[in-house]
């Protein structure tokens, strides 16, 4: 009798743990199922990450600029362009969220004293070459618009901070010979860009360039 109880229990035995390894073997399947889901979602969110930092980026930029008080800043929200541009001895202008098929350059060279322009998020993809007409500019920031290239020779020397992140730049030969000029410039923001390489030149002829932020180019 003993003969048949032990093949028995060794029977069940080996049908439990074949039982067993069968639900590990789903629970395991279950994982790398859901880990594939969260590969696919984070591939999307990457592809949509430009467009909702652009926006994002708009939507907190004027949320905090709008605090700012005693005439220094002027905003585009609101008001019609002669009344933004008719005040000559305005030093800020914020365009941020703007939407503009081109940059007013006429009309922002009436505030001819101005030391910073904010244009983020205005869907630009071109400047203007009378940009240059802006001798007193101290501050640019065209972030997240639509630049894939600058023309030579659209920013003045007076810049001190260069702010062109979240774009689409490409290729930096014809933007060199601009940023080559600015030996004012302490803060260049390359950010979320597609750049490859920097020449040499850049780093012999920037010599008070404190900020440079490369991070994130593709």
């Amino acid at each position: 009798m003993l003969l048949f109880v032990v093949p028995t229990l060794a029977r069940h035995q080996a049908v439990r743990l074949f039982t067993v390894l069968e639900s590990a073997r789903r629970v395991l399947q279950r994982v790398l199922l859901i880990q594939q889901c969260l590969l696919l979602c984070a591939v999307v969110q990457a592809q949509e990450q430009h467009i909702l930092i652009r926006h994002t980026v708009a939507r907190y930029s004027n949320v905090l600029l709008r605090h700012a008080s005693n005439n220094y800043w002027c905003h585009m929200e609101g008001k019609e362009h002669s009344s933004v541009y008719s005040n000559p001895s305005q030093r800020a202008l914020n365009l941020n969220g703007t939407v503009l098929q081109s940059l007013p350059i006429d009309e922002i060279a009436k505030c001819q004293q101005l030391e910073q322009l904010y244009a983020s998020s205005c869907g630009l993809s071109t400047l203007p070459a009378s940009m240059s007409a802006l001798t007193a500019l101290q501050v640019l920031d065209l972030a997240f618009n639509d630049f894939t290239a600058l023309p030579a020779s659209c920013f003045v020397s007076s810049l001190t901070s260069l702010r062109l992140a979240g774009n689409a730049l490409l290729d930096m030969t014809s933007l060199v010979t601009s940023i080559d000029q600015l030996t004012n410039l302490t803060e260049l923001n390359l950010f979320f860009n597609h750049i490859t390489a920097l020449p040499a030149s850049i780093g012999q002829s920037l010599t008070r360039l404190v900020h440079l932020n490369l991070s994130a180019n593709l």
